[in-house]
Parts: C-alpha cells; sequence; structure tokens
C-alpha cells in the first residue's frame, strides 16, 4: 500500500533533492529546529535564524512557513556551497561581492545541474537576504558587519542582471521543456480512456458497492477516495482547494443548470478569490454516496475535512496533489508516464485557446484562479506544427501572383483615394447630421429650440447641403 504521508513535491517546485543531502550541520536536526534552535552556533548561523525570523514579518508578506523554510534553506545552501568551512556570511563579499556569481551561478548554469526556475529561486532568495542585511532596521539582531561590508548595498541592485542572464543561459533548455510539454500534452481521446483505466473502474465499483450496503475495505476507500479526488479533471483546478474542503463547504454548495458549484476559501491563489469546483450531476450522485456511506466508516465524527488520509487524518498541507499523480500512475496511460495534475490544467487552457472565445476564456481563467499572462506563460501549449504548417500556407497565398479580386492592383493610380469631407456622398452626409442633432424631446428645459430655416425654393426639402 502507498504511503500517503510523503510530502507533495509540485514539478515546478525550486528545491532540487540532490541538496538534501547537502547538510554540514547535524543530520539528527529538522530545517525548522535549525531556523528556531536559541543554542547558536556561530554568526553564521544567526544571521541565518535572523532571516528566518525577517521573512515572516509583514515588510516580507508575512510568508507562510514553508517558504519561509525553503528561503532560509536555499541561503544556507548558498553558504555553505560557497565557503563549507566557514562561520560568518563573509564568503559573500569576496571576488569584489560577486562571490555568488562566480562561485555559485556560473557553474550551475555550465553544468546544467539545476533548472532555470531554480537558480533564479536561489538568487531571488540571495537578494532578499542581502535586503535583511543591509536594512539596518531589522539587522540589529544579527552579528556586527565590518565597515567594509557596504558592498553589499551595491550588489543588491545588481542582482536583477543576474537573472537576465539566467534566462539568457537557458533559453534553449526552456524551449526544449516547451517542445516536451507540447509533445506530451494530455489529448480528448486520453482524457476519454481515464474513465475506462484500471483505477477509475476499481474506484467506481467501490462507491457503487458501497452504495449496495457492502462495507469498504481500507484499499477500497482509498480508490473510491482518489476517484472522486480527480474531479479537478473537469475545470482543471488546482488539487490545494481538495486539502482544504469541508463537509460544510459542500453542504452549503449552490446548483445551476444541474452542475453543484462548491466554493473553497482557503487555497493556494487564495487572493484571486475563493476556488471554484465544479461537480456534474453523475459525480454528484457519487459524492453523495461518498459522504453518506463510505467516509463515516473512515473519519472520526469530529472530522470536518471532505478528503481524509487512511487513518482518517486531515491530508499534510500541499500534499492531496500526490493522490492524483498516483492515480495517473494506475492508469498506465502514456499520460501516466510524464504528466501530474499541472498537465490537466495546461490541456484545459490550452484547448481554451485554442476553442474558446475570449469571453469564455476569460470565465475559464477565473474558475483556474489565474491570469491571461499566466495562462499564456505557464500553461497554453499551443502545437508550433500546426501553426508552422499554418504559416505556410499564408506565406504561399500572399506571395503568390494570383491575389484575390478585390487586392489585384498593378498601377497604384488606379487605387481609389479615401474621399474628402467636401465630397461626402449626400446619404451619407444626412445619416453624419441625423446622428449629431439632438433630439428636441430630450433638450433640456433652459435650452430653447432651434427653428429650422423654410427650404429654399428651388431646393428639394429631402436634400441637406
Amino acid at each position: 500500500m502507498e504511503d500517503e504521508s510523503k510530502e507533495d513535491k509540485e514539478p515546478s517546485e525550486p528545491e532540487d533533492q540532490s541538496d538534501a543531502s547537502f547538510d554540514p550541520v547535524a543530520s539528527n536536526i529538522s530545517a525548522e529546529q535549525f531556523f528556531t534552535t536559541t543554542m547558536l552556533e556561530n554568526p553564521r548561523h544567526k544571521w541565518l535564524t535572523g532571516f528566518y525570523n525577517y521573512l515572516s514579518r509583514p515588510a516580507m508578506s508575512d510568508k507562510k512557513k514553508a517558504i519561509c523554510l525553503q528561503h532560509a534553506r536555499q541561503m544556507r545552501i548558498l553558504l555553505d556551497y560557497i565557503d563549507p568551512k566557514g562561520d560568518d556570511i563573509t564568503c559573500l563579499a569576496q571576488d569584489e561581492g560577486d562571490a555568488v556569481s562566480k562561485r555559485w551561478l556560473k557553474p550551475t548554469l555550465n553544468s546544467g545541474s539545476k533548472k532555470a526556475g531554480t537558480v533564479i529561486s536561489y538568487l531571488t532568495t540571495f537578494e532578499k537576504f542581502l535586503t535583511y542585511v543591509t536594512n539596518p532596521r531589522y539587522n540589529q539582531s544579527g552579528p556586527a558587519l565590518h565597515p567594509d561590508f557596504d558592498i553589499f548595498r551595491q550588489v543588491l541592485p545588481e542582482i536583477k542582471g543576474w537573472r537576465s542572464t539566467v534566462d539568457s543561459h537557458t533559453q534553449a533548455e526552456q524551449n526544449q521543456r516547451f517542445m516536451v510539454e507540447s509533445d506530451a500534452l494530455l489529448t480528448p481521446a486520453e482524457k476519454a480512456q481515464l474513465k475506462t483505466s484500471e483505477p477509475y473502474v476499481e474506484g467506481l465499483k467501490a462507491i457503487n458497492q458501497a452504495d449496495q450496503g457492502k462495507v469498504l475495505s481500507l484499499q477500497e476507500y482509498i480508490s473510491a477516495r482518489d476517484l472522486l479526488a480527480i474531479f479537478s479533471l473537469d475545470n482543471g483546478t488546482r488539487p490545494h482547494p481538495l486539502n482544504n474542503a469541508t463537509l460544510k463547504d459542500y453542504g452549503t454548495a449552490k446548483t445551476k443548470k444541474g452542475n453543484r458549484i462548491m466554493l473553497v476559501a482557503r487555497h493556494k491563489r487564495s487572493k484571486e478569490g475563493p476556488a471554484i469546483l465544479s461537480m456534474t450531476q453523475e459525480l454528484q450522485r457519487l459524492m453523495e454516496i461518498y459522504i453518506q456511506k463510505i467516509r463515516p466508516k473512515f473519519a472520526p465524527q469530529s472530522e470536518n475535512h471532505l478528503f481524509l488520509t487512511k487513518e482518517g487524518q486531515p491530508f499534510p498541507e500541499g500534499t492531496i496533489g500526490r493522490r492524483t499523480r498516483a492515480f495517473f500512475l494506475k492508469t498506465k496511460l502514456r499520460i501516466g508516464e510524464k504528466l501530474a495534475n499541472v498537465s490537466l490544467r495546461k490541456f484545459v487552457s490550452t484547448k481554451t485557446k485554442e476553442w474558446a472565445t475570449p469571453e469564455e476564456a476569460v470565465i475559464v481563467q477565473r474558475v483556474m484562479c489565474h491570469s491571461q499572462k499566466t495562462a499564456e506563460r505557464a500553461y497554453v501549449r499551443t502545437s508550433l506544427t500546426r501553426l508552422g504548417s499554418q504559416a505556410l500556407d499564408i506565406i504561399a497565398r500572399v506571395t503568390s501572383e494570383e491575389k484575390p479580386e478585390l487586392e489585384k492592383s498593378d498601377d497604384i493610380n488606379t487605387e481609389k483615394q479615401p474621399a474628402s469631407a467636401n465630397e461626402v456622398k449626400p446619404s451619407t452626409r444626412t445619416k453624419v447630421v441625423e446622428e449629431s442633432t439632438p433630439d428636441p424631446n430630450e433638450l433640456p428645459c433652459s435650452v430653447s429650440r432651434p427653428v429650422a430655416p423654410p427650404p429654399a425654393a428651388n431646393q428639394s426639402t429631402d436634400k441637406i447641403e
């Protein structure tokens, strides 16, 4: 049986597994213990603990604990990489302040040991650290800085240029990743195949048996729960809202045109508003069976979370997405080898880009809790093969000798020139005057209505000069 407690790691998460073993300090304490202990070993340790506390301040938007730990851990890795035996942060000032660039950034880019997003994440951490070190409001609790360390203030604004260097060095890698993701993109046929795959059939069978009165085994419960947890398939939402969805959220969900819409307040992009989780009528039927007949057998009576681990506890923060990926792996389809939940979002975003109207795209983007810019950058994977073929057809048409009738013209002097204001057709000018003249009935009471002059004797009453 699979371990459900392992921490969920999205493919784009900046940290590498290879960094986990790089720990010069005693390995029998956790990262959180290292950054929160009051038994500080040296000035470097004191700077790092101060940085960890600084990250949770309002000035840094009061970061979540996981984000604070990630930045503090990455800064610790940088320091230990540049100067493994050092006990201070003086190594950062070496090479005229370019120590991180020369001794870590360039070797990392040349070796290709980290992806571009990971490298940029480390540089962002370094920028935050220097902001903390050079800010007299916050660095008072740290060790005394040497007067020459004003160099940190000079390096700080240059880090933006370092990030540009990462982009230029890794552009080919990013293009290659785009190509791989485009080739591996989920197809409508593969999405349909999911409903005939082994884990889907097993989960559906377990739910229907529970509806008939069977008490499910633990493995059958997991199959039923995981099947329902992938309903993010229907609208491309992130799995994180499922981590926090409660029975109350489900009970207060409203129905529109047969679709039940559940709103979850807490999720990864909470600032975009509540997460919108949509359920079809068939999914509603399965959820009712799960809530009424399956979940009570495995959940404590006091627990309010909708989806629970095999131990009957809420999933640890950010880990329920692992169940979605485990489901895909069990399908034994092509998508199970390369694609995670994020690929469902790419599938939905790409098809929306290809077939939806701009107004419809805005609706989908709101439900997926991202902007149009984010959709274009991170999720849309348009087929470059189709794009290239379309471009070839267009080029052949516009460069051929035979053009559409309206575009043929061998003599530029024969082209129609726009009419001047004095050459406007009478019918057109009549329309302009009619549209620009106010309706007498709509004039304010304080404005006198003009009296139209009588027509000339030799002039028709239906013509306006």
